[in-house]
């Protein structure tokens, strides 16, 4: 009876492994090669030398052009409301990643950041109506 559990255990392991445990077909997974991948997907949220992975805050006219950007590639999908736009311009306003001026403006206009797991910002989109 003991015997089939751990049967069971190496059975289990060995499916996961096969569906896709490691990282790349054919590459062990590791520290290094989840090191790797963390690095290319913090490339795709910005490049090197972008004032969002320098730690400046993003200024009024970068967050308009990157509102408009935003909007023509279809990244605002699902519009939230008047209250979550609050909480997340009051979060990038906290973090530094906007100015007080895009705080404001964002409050005025109905925009706000879309905050990634690294806090970087990534698009900018327009709330749902206000309340």
């Amino acid at each position: 009876m003991k015997n089939s559990g751990f049967a069971l255990t190496v059975w289990f392991g060995m499916t996961l492994s096969a569906l896709g445990g490691a990282a790349e077909a054919g590459e062990v997974d590791t520290f290094e090669s989840t090191r790797q991948a963390v690095e290319r997907e913090q490339d795709m949220e910005g490049e090197p030398g972008d004032a969002r992975l320098l730690g400046v805050p993003m200024d009024l006219a970068r967050f308009q052009a990157l509102a408009v950007q935003s909007d023509q590639a279809g990244r605002c999908v699902g519009a939230i409301s008047y209250d979550q736009s609050q909480q997340e311009l009051a979060y990038a306003l906290s973090m530094d990643l906007i100015t007080l001026e895009v705080y404001y403006w964002g409050l005025a206009n109905g925009y706000y950041p879309v905050v990634n797991r690294y806090n970087i910002i990534s698009a900018v989109c327009m709330q749902r109506a206000t309340p």
